[in-house]
């Protein structure tokens, strides 16, 4: 099990053995992000990387690689706060299809494709495939399937992107609401489920259609924040 503790004070990635809680290691992250830009809350993936299993962890400002044996660090990429943003925090998480890890950041405004097999090869800013402004996600993380990105914005903004090529798809607006999306979107049956925060939850699809659209709403009587 690894943690990953990202913040303005000591930053570090910890292992733990989930059969009997010890540590296995902890290595320390430290990066040079401005104040609340070193916070970040997303959770590190574990990438494939030809023979190699890596953890790719974003946050501070940077998508770090390390081992998974020990939390060495294998490679870095910066240049996700271009403008040096102070409260540029990270939520949303990476994620992997095929060579490409996604990486939202600057608070759901930016999307960045990295090529995995570069970044760990030491190529560094070389590594980034493709850069999307003015489309990401805040606090969802965005979903991959058969070398899509399915990203849904925090007000319902749902995009599908070609993962190699960082080109859109197609994309679909949901209904408008003062409440915003925090729960990740989800896929079964080839079809996307977003929940909001009223727990209102959309089913947009089939995803094989050249244009999916929203099949259901199906709504629970519940007024608490909701996610899935």
């Amino acid at each position: 099990m690894i943690v990953a503790v990202m913040q303005s004070g000591p930053s570090y990635l910890v292992a733990f053995d989930k059969s009997n809680g010890k540590l296995l290691w902890r290595t320390d992250r430290m990066l040079d992000a401005p104040e609340e830009a070193a916070h970040s809350y997303s959770t590190p993936v574990l990438a494939q990387i030809g023979e190699t299993r890596a953890i790719a962890v974003l946050g501070a400002d940077h998508l770090t690689l390390h081992s998974e044996t020990d939390g060495r660090e294998l490679a870095r990429v910066g240049g996700f706060n271009r403008t040096g943003q102070r409260f540029f925090r990270s939520i949303a998480s990476p994620v992997i299809s095929g060579d490409i890890i996604a990486c939202p950041y600057a608070r759901g405004t930016t999307l960045t494709g990295i090529r995995l097999s570069d970044l760990l090869a030491g190529k560094g800013p070389q590594s980034i495939a493709w850069f999307r402004d003015g489309i990401g996600s805040d606090v969802p993380t965005p979903a991959a399937w058969e070398g899509r990105l399915y990203v849904c914005g925090d007000k319902g903004e749902v995009v599908a992107i070609d993962a190699p090529s960082g080109k859109t798809a197609w994309t679909v607006d949901l209904p408008r609401s003062r409440h915003a999306f925090s729960s990740s979107p989800l896929i079964a049956g080839q079809h996307l489920y977003l929940t909001r925060e009223d727990a209102v939850t959309f089913v947009v699809g089939p995803l094989s259609a050249d244009t999916p659209k929203v099949v259901a709403i199906n709504e629970i009587d519940d007024d608490s924040l909701n996610t899935v």
